[in-house]
């Protein structure tokens, strides 16, 4: 995936199904998974029937089956794969700190839903999906951190925890804005975002 109208670009197995990023493999279980992140988004999580996901994806649940041991390992595939693109969207372009969280807000405003699953719906699987939260919040606050202007040198703070610091709060101010439904504003929030996580000590 790259910046710009990859970040849109929509792939739908069957008619009336759930669309997925196109560069996702195209078969059922790319449709599977952008079934639960919908399903997920539409009614919570803890509401998802496996056959939510299925009529979302225009599947059977032998199809279903076959990919997953049921509704959590679904949501928590899902949720590594949109992490993933994250990743993708982080990398795949200019390093610089605002571009690469242009990127990353684009993808995020241009996948609601996924957006959603990422940073809502998964805590709602309970510890497995708290520990699959944290874990993706740690992976991205580590991959944007190496696009930042350093901070401070402190014997007391690690580098480690700065880039928590500083990207959990980057963290809760999108997911404010995807638990209010404003992912088209997530682009326009790119400069408060930098500014924030650049911030140094004496600022």
């Amino acid at each position: 995936m790259t910046s710009g109208p990859n970040l849109t670009r929509r792939t739908v197995l069957r008619e009336g199904a759930v669309a997925f990023p196109a560069w996702w493999p195209a078969r059922p279980r790319s449709a599977m998974l952008a079934g639960m992140a919908s399903a997920a988004t539409k009614h919570g999580y803890a509401n998802v029937r496996v056959d939510d996901v299925i009529e979302l994806a225009r599947g059977s649940r032998r199809t279903f089956y076959a990919y997953f041991d049921g509704r959590e390992s679904c949501l928590l595939e899902a949720h590594e794969m949109v992490l993933a693109d994250c990743l993708r969207a982080v990398d795949e372009g200019p390093q610089e700190l605002e571009a690469a969280l242009g990127r990353l807000m684009r993808y995020l405003a241009s996948w609601p839903a996924h957006a959603h699953l990422l940073l809502v719906e998964i805590l709602a699987a309970g510890p497995t999906g708290v520990a699959a939260y944290e874990t993706a919040m740690d992976t991205l606050a580590r991959r944007l951190s190496a696009c930042t202007i350093p901070g401070p040198k402190s014997s007391a703070v690690s580098a480690d925890a700065l880039a928590q610091a500083r990207f959990g709060a980057l963290h809760r101010l999108v997911q404010q804005r995807v638990l209010a439904g404003e992912h088209q504003a997530l682009p326009r929030l790119t400069p408060a975002l930098v500014e924030l996580v650049t911030l140094r000590a004496s600022d």
